[in-house]
């Protein structure tokens, strides 16, 4: 609620990086997470470099997005952020969270990582950029020096298939001109099934194209994480897993046979964990009919599911 608040009453557009330092002193046989990295350009390279220093273990979320902290308003704003996290655990939010179970050398060595990046952000040496990534479209778009400038485009997806490039720019929606920044909201905020009309400029030619706003695939599970050891055991990648906690009875996943232990290791040919799979269903989409590429009983068996609508609360 405060950082919230704290966002609608300055001027974001003066925010050069939020750091957040939210749940860093517990599992400390675990890397360092950091989400973040992916949304703001050469960030990745300024992390690694100072890590060098500090020595952490650190896993990059890349362009992997999980928004349930402080980072969130900030991010919903196109301003670079970095989110720094240990995980959850067995005494979150729980009266048995005491102090004696904080591991402060960990605690120091992530503040000082952090530290040091803002320490480069403030003297001047780096000014990141906001990197947006619009899944449901599949392409990674930069709004610099007021330009909404497409640095990515994804192989097969919506974007690539209405004719889009790397090194695009998108100069209207619906022929309505607009800030860049305004672009990237606005393609974000695109109401599911709507169709817009892009103008495009790619060297010295303007080009029109449509492309419709994905409805985000559901899948109807409760997801959680693989266990570490299962993984090891099974040669299970570390972007790929997700335990099915519960199938939602008549959901997508349920129809299709799914049931509560397997394990959801790809869709769609895409690797998913619990962190990405927002990001793959909002490119596959509602109505597709994908092959899941699934662990049951020690074997990797495939099933055919088709995507749902998420049901509105």
């Amino acid at each position: 609620l405060g950082s919230n608040a704290f966002s609608k009453q300055i001027d974001t557009e003066d925010v050069a990086l939020m750091v957040n330092f939210d749940m860093i002193g517990r599992n400390p046989d675990k890397n360092i997470e950091i989400i973040g990295d992916g949304f703001s350009t050469g960030m990745t390279q300024v992390i690694e470099m100072f890590n060098e220093e500090v020595a952490l273990e650190i896993e990059l979320a890349g362009d992997g997005y999980f928004g349930a902290s402080d980072h969130d308003p900030f991010y919903k704003k196109d301003r670079p952020f970095l989110f720094f996290f240990t995980g959850t655990h067995e005494d979150y939010h729980q009266l048995s969270d005491h102090i004696e179970k904080l591991d402060f050398d960990q605690m120091l060595k992530i503040t000082k990582l952090g530290s040091k990046v803002i320490e480069f952000v403030l003297t001047n040496g780096y000014t990141p950029q906001f990197i947006s990534h619009l899944s449901w479209m599949g392409i990674s778009l930069t709004t610099h020096d007021s330009v909404a400038k497409i640095i990515k485009v994804e192989e097969g997806s919506r974007a690539d298939e209405a004719g889009m490039k790397e090194g695009d720019t998108i100069i209207s929606m619906n022929e309505d001109s607009m800030e860049s920044s305004q672009i990237s909201l606005a393609l974000r905020d695109l109401t599911p099934g709507e169709t817009i009309k892009l103008q495009i400029q790619r060297e010295e030619e303007i080009l029109t194209t449509e492309i419709m706003r994905a409805k985000t695939g559901y899948v109807g599970i409760y997801p959680q994480s693989v266990p570490n050891e299962t993984k090891q055991k099974f040669s299970i990648s570390e972007n790929e897993g997700i335990l099915i906690a519960q199938a939602v009875e008549g959901g997508p996943a349920d129809t299709s046979g799914l049931q509560e232990g397997d394990i959801i290791l790809q869709i769609a040919g895409q690797s998913v964990i619990p962190r990405t799979l927002g990001k793959v269903l909002q490119r596959v989409g509602a109505g597709e009919t994908v092959t899941c590429l699934v662990l049951r009983d020690e074997e990797r068996i495939k099933v055919e599911l088709t995507l749902g609508e998420r049901p509105k609360r």
